[in-house]
């Protein structure tokens, strides 16, 4: 179910990028994104993770996780990854 939850933290939180209700260089806690999706923090921790793996999110220090800015090549390849995996998730899902 976690794994669920963390794809749906994940989607969620880069609709909210993508769509700039968070901004580049806008400074993110896992507290605060759980309480803003309304789940609890261990989906939003994988989520951030995998976040900062595609490059949406930068890790600063160990407490410090900023929205990075992007460019526009950057958000296209954004959604092609995002593409493939939600194809994969589904196929694991079927």
């Amino acid at each position: 179910m976690t794994d669920s939850l963390s794809l749906k933290a994940r989607q969620q939180t880069e609709e909210f990028i993508l769509q700039g209700r968070l901004s580049a260089g806008e400074k993110i806690t896992e507290r605060d994104l759980a309480e803003r999706l309304g789940m609890s923090r261990a989906p939003v921790r994988e989520a951030i993770r995998e976040l900062i793996n595609v490059g949406l999110l930068e890790q600063i220090s160990a407490r410090q996780i900023v929205v990075r800015k992007l460019l526009l090549s950057e958000v296209r390849e954004i959604f092609a990854i995002r593409e493939m995996l939600e194809a994969k998730a589904s196929a694991l899902a079927a």
